[in-house]
């Protein structure tokens, strides 16, 4: 848009952040209080303008790392996004609990040994999802 159209840039981020803060929205806001002491984390295919949404809602202190795909130039599925995933939680990739609603993502994760959950019924619970697979 900046080169086509001569829009400045920051008008694009102006405006990809309104359309961030008005789409997205936390679904179950106290999940996290809800789920075992572990260790949390965010890996998203999304713009590095998402940081700005999770700082707004007091996330990032909440979650080990949080990896966007805008900031590493890795996206999902590929591998290399997983391992650096892995790289930054420093654990096994059998001790990950990697959840996606995108069956390619999940095939990617599973691909380098992540524990998967493939959340596609949104109309279930997260949380007891998450907790049925940490009881296995």
């Amino acid at each position: 848009a900046t080169s086509e159209f001569g829009v400045p840039v920051c008008e694009i981020e102006s405006s990809l952040e309104n359309i961030i803060d008005n789409i997205y929205e936390l679904r179950e806001p106290d999940i996290l209080d809800k789920l075992p002491q572990v260790k949390f984390a965010i890996a998203s295919n999304h713009l590095s303008l998402m940081n700005k949404w999770f700082d707004k809602n007091g996330l990032r202190s909440r979650f080990e790392c949080i990896l966007i795909s805008g900031d590493v130039e890795l996206e999902k599925p590929n591998s290399a996004f997983y391992r650096k995933l892995i790289e930054l939680l420093d654990k096994k990739p059998e001790e990950i609990l990697f959840i996606d609603d995108n069956e390619e993502n999940i095939k990617g994760a599973a691909g380098v040994g992540l524990t998967t959950l493939h959340y596609k019924d949104r109309s279930k619970s997260l949380t007891s999802e998450i907790l049925e697979i940490l009881s296995e």
